[in-house]
């Protein structure tokens, strides 16, 4: 059996492993070769279900069937509906789990039950706790959750880190970003404080980039069908992509028939995008405020995440910390390597096996206390794991019952903050002062979270695990909805191969003129008519492979750049 590392992002989720033969941690590649599997979950009606690349060409085709960007809602009651069917965000973050499971066990030849998987650092409890129940429902024994920029710093300093270095952790993904300070020396990696928005994103670019196009073009977005937005979406994430290699783009689009253009350069992304580097800031100043290093005292700033390819970002970062700034040529695999290296650690592999990384609490954890205040058990930024045991006495004669609310935050009055749970123990009546009850915090490395309560003087015993990966399920209740979930087949590699290439194929068409719509039309009947009627499976093989080298060609042509190099100035 395997034990794989996976980074479930907002956008793309990959696999790893340690491969103890050559000491290092490898990428596991999807059914296409890839290693980014997109994190998007499709309903073809009356076929199974589809994952990855195909499924996000139906964002195009059939909106109103596939789903994305599903794990900004984890840990919330967010439901997402077809086929007069719900799901919750950590079902569809089951099946992508479950699509990467598959493929590691496709790679190895054997079943892969164990996991680690890595989670935003400024996640919530019950965010970490959908991630395990996503795991649970996948079939895989969740045995570590691990905060993405620890698992970042942990692959930088397995690989290029100094003996002894402070450095800033930016990871900058699709739908959150988490700063983190790290300092690193010898064969360990601390995390010294995480600060973060679960909230901000590349996505956020995407919002910024739709806007402009509808304003250039007069269009009202309120009045446009879900398909149009979502070619607009897909659009606007190419243009971001050209935008990290040019200094401008012009695009044409066909939307309803009409050939619409959207120039944009980069400076004109900077200004419509204003929002997303202020609100970048705040972060960075609290990590690092909360760290007790100065800027100076930062060796170096490390850029992880697919947004931080946009040399915007670089450029924002660059403008804070000047020539300490350091982008790897592949920070969307980063987190993902890092979340390897944990497994070779975790399964004391040969290499790795003496290496420490220790982990912070990312919140505040207490109680509240009579006058409302926020009583702080567990303060944010502590090393984990830590347990703090605290003393409670009665406020009132002959009281009868305490309560000790379960507050998350870092707000000063206790009901400001996210209420987990709350433990009320029945007391004798006594004068006021006279009962004492002792109440213990504890918070290990996997974010599971422990209330110990004793009351001696009335004989009272509590113990209450706050996050047991079941999100208040029974046993029962967990094996009912993973079994609904598995008569849910993904589909296989090569019906999801063809029906990827017949969504992106739609799609095309919808973008296309009409010389090039005559010849997607012709070749898609000649394509469907063998992948329908066709039994030989190496003729079904040889059609994918021609007609995906056909809409290669169509859409490199497609695009109409026009741009200087973004560095040129400074040759």
């Amino acid at each position: 059996m395997h034990c794989i590392g996976i980074d479930l992002g907002t956008t793309n989720s990959l696999v790893s492993y340690w491969d103890e033969t050559e000491g290092k941690v490898k990428l596991i590649p999807n059914e296409f070769g890839d290693t980014l599997t997109p994190s998007v979950v499709g309903f073809p009606k009356g076929a199974e279900v589809l994952v990855g690349k195909a499924a996000k060409e139906m964002l195009i085709n059939e909106p109103d069937r596939a789903f994305r960007e599903f794990k900004r809602d984890m840990g919330t009651k967010t439901k997402y509906r077809v086929d007069r069917k719900s799901y919750l965000p950590e079902e569809l973050s089951s099946f992508v789990l479950r699509q990467l499971k598959q493929d590691a066990e496709a790679y190895f030849g054997e079943p892969v039950d164990e996991a680690v998987i890595s989670v935003p650092a400024y996640f919530t409890d019950k965010q970490r706790c959908a991630t395990r129940v996503a795991g649970q429902l996948a079939g895989l024994s969740v045995k570590r959750i691990i905060n993405e920029p620890s698992a970042a710093a942990l692959s930088y300093h397995v690989d290029r880190m100094a003996d002894h270095a402070v450095y800033l952790i930016s990871d900058f993904g699709g739908g959150t970003l988490d700063i983190s300070i790290v300092e690193a020396f010898d064969n360990i990696v601390e995390i010294r404080a995480v600060a973060g928005d679960n909230k901000l994103g590349g996505k956020d670019f995407n919002d910024a980039i739709v806007d402009c196009f509808c304003a250039e073009n007069r269009l009202n977005r309120k009045k446009l069908g879900k398909e149009q937005i979502e070619l607009l979406y897909k659009e606007a994430e190419d243009l971001k992509k050209c935008l990290s290699v040019q200094d401008s783009v012009e695009r044409s689009i066909v939307l309803d028939g009409q050939n619409m253009v959207l120039s944009l350069t980069r400076a004109q992304l900077k200004k419509q995008a204003d929002f997303v580097f202020r609100r970048m800031l705040e972060p960075i100043q609290k990590a690092v405020t909360m760290s007790g290093f100065s800027l100076s005292e930062i060796d170096q700033v490390i850029l992880v995440g697919g947004s931080s390819k946009m040399p915007l970002v670089q450029e924002f970062m660059r403008s804070i910390f000047h020539g300490r700034v350091q982008v790897d040529k592949n920070p969307d695999e980063i987190i993902a390597l890092g979340v390897g290296t944990a497994v070779g650690i975790k399964e004391r592999k040969a290499g790795i096996k003496d290496m420490l990384l220790s982990d912070i609490c990312p919140f505040s954890l207490g109680t509240c206390v009579s006058d409302g205040s926020f009583a702080v058990h567990i303060e944010k930024n502590v090393i984990l794991p830590y347990s703090r045991t605290r003393m409670y006495t009665t406020v009132e004669d002959n009281q009868r019952r305490i309560a000790f609310p379960i507050y998350q935050g870092e707000n000063m009055i206790a009901k400001a903050n996210e209420l987990l749970d709350e433990i009320r123990i029945d007391i004798p009546p006594r004068p006021a002062g006279e009962i004492q009850v002792e109440v213990t915090f504890s918070y290990d490395i996997n974010g599971i979270f422990d209330v110990d309560i004793e009351c001696r003087d009335c004989d009272v015993n509590i113990h209450r695990s706050l996050v047991v990966g079941n999100m208040g399920m029974s046993a029962d209740e967990l094996k009912e909805r993973k079994d609904r979930l598995e008569n849910l087949k993904i589909q296989n590699d090569i019906v999801m191969k063809s029906n990827y290439l017949v969504y992106r194929a739609n799609r095309m068409y919808q973008e296309a003129g009409e010389s090039e719509k005559q010849i997607l039309l012709e070749e898609m009947r000649k394509y469907r008519a063998i992948q329908q009627n066709e039994t030989d499976p190496k003729l079904r093989r040889e059609s994918i492979v021609k007609f995906t080298m056909l809409l290669d060609m169509l859409e490199q042509e497609k695009e109409t750049i026009n741009a200087d190099q973004f560095w040129k100035e400074d040759e």
